[in-house]
């Protein structure tokens, strides 16, 4: 025994003497220069006896924002924000190129890597050191590509995350009220909608149905929701974010503030509990999809109101209980819920349920809230699409989400009462 004792000992002090293990140096990001060649992504139109278009690069720089992403550091307002914040300038401070850049540590660098890409090639497909040598001929699978480094934005999940990193801000990439009070334009997201705008620069036909997995309209607007619910919840529990005598207010539904005090604003449906004068929570997404689970899985979305509730009501306790049941509701949603929610596929008549559902929950409690009115517009008019695509009458319900997206076009110009009225008609479209 005493030998033993020995060995361990002189184990311990020897593995303590010696170096540790380097950790594995990161994967390069090569820039746009690697893939923009004329006969790889880098073509003017597409190739149409190809498998892929060809001319990616092109749609990038030319119609897609996150080419020019880069480009809108140098502009007056940009300037004007980092000059309130007390910034370096837009081009040169951390907290615009999280976003408006792809910016990996130095070692992360190739020799033709430059933030001036902006949001480029390798922000979304991962960097490409591994993967790029291969591409063309070798990964034929996404377990392969996946393998070599390449990110899977192929798939819907990662996609969501991936995109709700920016477009809603995370503690690498930090949306705070700051940022918006300095004049940053609020964020907002919906996965299906924001993938259409970007435009696309693939082509989801046969080919490639059979090379990578395709997530329908309905199943992309879910994991969309599902992403913006998680990250919310992240920076919630967190307790990184906010300043002073107050929490991070980005956190908090913003239209409960910023509105006219003309108006009756306070609904007691709102939120679960919470008493006049207390600030909801941005929790629409959470909202939006207890409108899916009501229809797929009414026993958890039952729970999932209780969850809520519990949220609600350590909001008026102290800030530490509010984060400690953010991280409790934030756990159970990742082991009870979002596997349950993903499994099987809603037909037309079960997602014209859910929009009932979105539109009922949009009438009884939220009021006026621009926010909200936002994401419920966004909501039907991607669940109209869905109940299109699985042979249901989308057309009976085009004016209904017509109306309702025109009434939320101009946050400046937003009248809550053409945007109920608008909301009246979708529930009748529904019925």
């Amino acid at each position: 025994m005493r030998r033993q004792l020995l060995a361990v000992s002189l184990a311990v002090v020897l593995s303590a003497l010696l170096p540790a293990a380097a950790a594995p140096a990161p994967d390069r990001n090569l820039g746009v220069a690697d893939c923009a060649g004329s006969t790889c992504h880098g073509s003017i139109r597409p190739f149409a006896d190809r498998q892929i278009r060809q001319d990616e690069y092109f749609v990038w720089q030319r119609k897609d924002a996150h080419g020019s992403a880069w480009k809108t550091l140098f502009t007056e307002r940009a300037r004007r924000i980092t000059g309130q914040l007390g910034w370096a300038a837009p081009h040169e401070a951390q907290g615009c190129l999280v976003c408006h850049a792809h910016v990996p540590p130095a070692e992360a660098r190739g020799p033709r890597f430059q933030n001036e890409d902006g949001i480029a090639c390798e922000a979304c497909h991962g960097a490409s050191e591994r993967w790029i040598a291969e591409h063309v001929n070798s990964l034929k699978t996404p377990e392969e590509k996946r393998a070599h480094g390449m990110t899977a934005t192929w798939d819907a999940r990662v996609r969501g995350q991936l995109c709700t990193s920016c477009h809603l801000g995370d503690t690498s990439h930090p949306m705070t009220h700051a940022i918006m009070a300095a004049g940053h334009p609020p964020l907002l997201f919906e996965l299906d909608t924001f993938t259409a705008l970007m435009p696309p620069h693939w082509d989801v036909d046969a080919d490639y149905r059979k090379r990578k997995p395709v997530a329908d309209t309905a199943s992309n607007w879910l994991e969309g929701q599902i992403a913006a619910t998680d990250a919310w919840l992240a920076r919630l529990e967190s307790g990184a974010l906010g300043h002073g005598l107050f929490p991070e207010l980005a956190l908090f539904d913003c239209d409960a503030c910023h509105h006219s005090m003309n108006a009756n604003r306070w609904h007691a449906g709102r939120a679960p509990g919470l008493s006049p004068g207390q600030v909801p929570l941005a929790d629409q997404p959470l909202v939006l999809v207890q409108a899916w689970a009501g229809v797929m899985s009414p026993g958890l979305a039952d729970v999932m109101t209780v969850q809520r509730e519990r949220l609600y009501k350590q909001y008026e306790t102290d800030a530490s209980r509010l984060r400690a049941q953010a991280g409790e509701l934030r756990g159970w949603l990742q082991r009870e819920a979002w596997g349950r929610l993903r499994q099987g596929s809603p037909d037309a008549a079960q997602l014209r349920q859910v929009l009932r559902r979105v539109a009922q929950n949009a009438e009884s409690a939220q009021g006026g809230d621009f926010y909200y009115a936002q994401q419920t517009a966004m909501a039907a008019q991607v669940l109209a699409a869905a109940i299109g695509e699985r042979g249901g009458n989308a057309a009976a319900l085009k004016g209904a989400t017509d109306a309702l997206y025109d009434s939320v076009k101009n946050r400046d110009r937003f009248q809550p009462e053409e945007y109920r009225g608008a909301l009246g008609k979708l529930s009748a479209a529904v019925r």
